[in-house]
């Protein structure tokens, strides 16, 4: 996930944000890997899409985003769906339109692991509506055939060696 905002001053979570987010299946018999973009602006809620899911500018908010982000994991071909992980998923992303005070960070959060979060201050997203513009120059990493079942073990081994590792938020399913 890469997410981008504008805090205004003397606001403490962001009123413009944009959020790119990569979801990887564990393996490729439980669904394809798919991305969302969800963009907020001011007095308006925030919109989700997904080209490869065919999802055009949903509503995003405390009514519809779990159904909506359990929609594109059917649509995506996840045959299980544990709804712990749906929740978390979406404090996580709805975490990342906020800002940097609403990042998950490790240990703020049961359902899923968070690997790696680097919130980052000063750097100015481009001016107008939140975009993909917002994130051009950033990328996500690929979904790669059993890469996120790879990252899985190492981050479990890590876990039992009481050590950490660092990599992405893995969904399982």
């Amino acid at each position: 996930m890469i997410a981008r905002g504008n805090i205004k001053n003397g606001s403490d979570v962001s009123d413009k944000a944009f959020s790119l987010v990569r979801v990887c299946p564990i393996d490729s018999k439980n669904g394809y890997p798919f991305d969302l973009s969800l963009s907020s602006e001011p007095d308006e809620w925030t919109t989700m899409e997904s080209k490869v899911l065919g999802f055009s500018k949903s509503e995003w908010h405390w009514k519809t985003s779990e159904n909506l982000f359990k929609k594109a994991l059917q649509s995506a071909g996840f045959n299980t769906i544990v709804d712990e992980e749906v929740k978390g998923s979406v404090r996580v992303i709805n975490g990342s339109l906020a800002g940097p005070k609403g990042t998950i960070l490790k240990g703020q959060i049961e359902s899923l692991e968070v690997l790696m979060a680097e919130p980052g201050y000063g750097i100015r997203p481009k001016r107008g509506n939140p975009s993909m513009d917002w994130v051009s120059g950033m990328s996500l990493q690929p979904c790669e055939e059993g890469a996120a079942q790879q990252r899985l073990q190492r981050t479990l081994r890590a876990a039992e060696a009481g050590g950490s590792a660092c990599g992405r938020v893995p969904l399982t399913n």
